[in-house]
């Protein structure tokens, strides 16, 4: 029987050490943003139906957690905060915030404290 034994040619080359590839940047924590003027507030939905709250009197804003219902095109976030009734609306709608030249995709009708606040919203 013949014994087949390894030769420096028939091992295999040793490859170069792989490249490390660039750590992949994670997702935005936040993916869409409503804003409001007279009076001004801000509403960024977070994943999960979370939205954050703040206004330039709460600049860190308070997070609540909400559910998300879709009719036909418009999306409705429903919360509570502070015992109170706490809802985002947005509809597909082109929107102008009444302050700047810019234009948004969504308008935003949001409903707290026993008030309606109207203002615009855009993916972020």
């Amino acid at each position: 029987m013949v014994e087949a034994t390894a030769t420096p040619s028939a091992m295999p080359t040793p490859k170069p050490a792989s490249i490390a590839k660039p750590a992949v940047k994670p997702k935005p924590e936040k993916y869409m943003q409503a804003v409001g003027t007279e009076p001004f507030w801000t509403i960024d939905v977070l994943p999960k139906a979370r939205l954050r709250y703040s206004t330039p009197d709460m600049l860190h804003g308070v997070i609540v957690n909400a559910v998300e219902r879709h009719s036909g095109t418009t999306v409705r976030y429903a919360a509570r905060f502070n015992g109170r009734p706490f809802t985002l609306e947005l509809v597909p709608v082109k929107c102008s915030d009444g302050m700047s030249d810019t234009t948004y995709p969504l308008k935003a009708t949001f409903v707290h404290s026993g008030r309606t606040d109207h203002g615009c919203a855009r993916m972020r």
